[in-house]
């Protein structure tokens, strides 16, 4: 889940910020027109669930990274949580927190889904041998 985050963690907090900056800006040009005002409601939605699910992701790293991975799944989200919890409720700290734990999640979340394009996969599939893409036939096998 975090692996993005931890082997580049620079990338997944570009694209997060670039999210963070030009989604509401492309949102609020949508909103404008007719055609476009659903789609905006529409992607304000989608929007808010990756913020919303930005705070696991940092809560799991932060664990990840106090626990080292010896414990499992579960221990290391409640205790990347709870620190995450108190860093928040600390009044100057509280904000940086939020930043730094939305950002690089929301960018993770980003290029996880990207990598996991399913769509993208059955279309085209490359050639091992010549690097060239071939269609994939509608059984998945395609020519060699």
């Amino acid at each position: 889940m975090t692996d993005r985050l931890r082997a580049a963690p620079w990338r997944a907090a570009l694209v997060g910020f670039v999210t963070a900056v030009a989604a509401p800006l492309a949102l609020l040009l949508l909103l404008v027109t007719v055609i476009g005002a659903p789609l905006a409601l529409t992607g304000l939605l989608v929007l808010l669930v990756l913020t919303l699910a930005a705070f696991p992701y940092g809560a799991f790293m932060i664990g990840r990274l106090i626990l080292r991975g010896r414990r499992g799944p579960v221990v290391t989200a409640l205790l990347g949580g709870a620190v995450l919890v108190v860093a928040l409720h600390i009044p100057v700290l509280g904000v940086l927190v939020t930043v730094v734990t939305i950002v690089p999640g929301l960018g993770a979340q980003l290029l996880d889904i990207a990598d996991a394009r399913p769509w993208d996969r059955a279309g085209r599939r490359t050639d091992v041998r010549g690097g060239e893409g071939i269609p994939a036939t509608p059984g998945g096998a395609g020519r060699i």
